[in-house]
Formats: C-alpha cells, structure tokens, sequence
C-alpha cells in the first residue's frame, strides 16, 4: 500500500500517470467500504482549495454530473463506448 511518504510521487504527475501508477499500488483492505466517504472528503478538499468552483457548481442546479469516459467506469461514471447495453438501458447511471 501507498503510505503518507509515498503519496508526493502523485503530486508531479500528469493524470493519465498518476493512474497507471495507482494501479501498481495494492488497495486498503477497506476500500470497498470506505471508497464513497473518501471521494466525498477528496471533492471537499477539492472545492474547499478552489473557491472559484463553487458559484460553477451551484449553476448547475439539480443536474445529475456525471463524468463521461470510454475506459468502461460505470462506477465513477459513463462509459460511452458502442455497445455498453447497461448504459444505454439506464441500469447503471439514469443520466447516461
């Protein structure tokens, strides 16, 4: 696992970097149970570090936001790829 002198690696990389490094990192035994309150503290952190965000996110009013990818996260958000039947059928996200 990744521990705090480990974390300033992340700091310097690009996004698509950091990701792939994540993915070499074995994962907390609780992640499955902790992974929505640490999103949750991470986008706090997020919008508490940038002030400017926060009138942007209010416009949105009730809209669902939802990221669109094509790497097949239907967790996080929505896979657009061709064929993604639950997708298309709303069963993951009602917004997709």
């Amino acid at each position: 696992m990744c521990g705090p002198n480990d974390r300033v690696q992340f700091l310097h990389l690009a996004a698509n970097q950091a990701k792939r490094r994540g993915r070499q990192i074995k994962m907390r035994p609780d992640w499955e149970d902790r992974k929505l309150t640490i999103m949750h503290n991470l986008l706090v952190h997020k919008f508490n570090e940038n002030l400017e965000l926060i009138p942007k996110l209010l416009d949105t009013g009730g809209a669902v936001l939802v990221e669109g990818n094509t790497w097949h996260d239907n967790y996080w958000g929505c896979c657009s790829c061709p064929g993604a039947e639950a997708i298309a059928d709303g069963t993951i996200w009602d917004a997709c």
